[in-house]
């Protein structure tokens, strides 16, 4: 299921009842483009949830799209427009919206509200796929490949010490055994600091990387500011700067690492690329892709600069598009 809707509120409401519902959610934005580029690159939801009319959206533009989408294509995908309007909710039938439901006019209420309203729709088309197969909703099995995740890999820049200190803790605490990379864009003397503040609040072990050492189960590394970080094998498995020139004009480099991890941990690796300015990190999407990792991007909405997020996207290499806030849930789905 994607979920389109300019109210961060409504879209992290109808994220947690989708998800404690066993729901599979591929993406949560505020845009009808990252929806599209989702679509294009291949990462086709079986649902979208979308507002129809705002002063700052206008869900028909998604509806022609979608519908020219379903002329074209075996995979359909179903629209299911929200709005309290029944004007529009008739205009938007035209425009082949399958289904309709009606907006929460209390925010206060609204958990309460969709639990009654959305979910029995949903269960009503899932009951349809015996009539129409191109119309089921995937629910409790991802459609991400089910392998071993062994270790995760971080990247991001602009607003990522708040990001990080906002899901590492939780996601230390879920998982405290898995390795953990991190490659923040932050210059010489300051990744130390952060690696150390980080260190008392996770579970996990957190280091700098400023010299070579074996990578263990349970810690944490964080690229040293003004050197690479990479993945080099031997007798075992070690971590080490990388003193070659800037790439992206960064160093550390997003993409410098990610090509050693897409070598190391193939399809048991897992890669995020959260917050940021610039375009770091997506030119390894398609090596770690090749390699069957998984790749999460942050939201555009939960985004301090959705600019390595989005050049993530555009590669058409990204499994999901999730807020900040549901990354750690996601990831422990993957991982259980």
């Amino acid at each position: 299921i994607a979920i389109v809707d300019p109210s961060n509120k409504l879209r992290e409401v109808l994220e947690n009842l989708l998800v404690d519902a066993n729901y599979d959610i591929i993406a949560s934005v505020d845009s009808n483009e990252s929806i599209e580029f989702l679509i294009e690159s291949g990462n086709i939801p079986n649902l979208i949830l979308t507002e129809l009319k705002d002063e700052n959206y206008d869900g028909f533009k998604l509806l022609t799209y979608l519908k020219k989408h379903n002329e074209n294509n075996e995979n359909k995908i179903v629209p299911v427009a929200m709005s309290g309007n029944i004007d529009l909710r008739r205009e938007a039938f035209k425009f082949g919206a399958r289904q309709f439901i009606q907006k929460a006019d209390n925010r206060n209420d609204y958990v309460t509200f969709y639990k009654k309203k959305l979910l029995p729709l949903l269960e009503m088309i899932q009951i349809e796929k015996t009539v129409d197969q191109s119309y089921v909703i995937n629910r409790s099995k991802s459609t991400l490949q089910q392998e071993k995740i062994s270790a995760i890999a971080i990247g991001v820049s602009t607003g990522g010490p708040k990001a990080i200190n906002k899901i590492l803790p939780i996601i230390s605490k879920n998982h405290p055994t898995i390795p953990i990379f991190i490659v923040q864009h932050m210059p010489v003397n300051f990744t130390e600091r952060f690696a150390f503040n980080l260190n008392n609040f996770c579970t996990h072990r957190v280091s700098e990387v400023n010299s070579m050492r074996e990578v263990q189960n349970g810690h944490i590394y964080i690229a040293k500011g003004g050197a690479h970080m990479a993945l080099k094998k031997g007798t075992s498995l070690m971590v080490d700067t990388d003193d070659s020139p800037p790439e992206n004009n960064c160093k550390p480099s997003v993409d410098v690492f990610l090509r050693t991890f897409a070598d190391t941990y193939g399809k048991n690796g897992l890669t995020i690329i959260l917050t940021g300015m610039g375009n770091d990190g997506a030119k390894s999407l398609e090596q770690i892709k090749s390699r069957g990792g998984t790749i999460f991007v942050q939201d555009e909405s939960s985004s301090v600069v959705w600019g390595m997020p989005g050049a993530a996207v555009k590669t058409g290499f990204v499994d999901k598009i999730i807020s900040l806030e549901q990354i750690p849930k996601e990831i422990s789905k993957i991982l259980q």
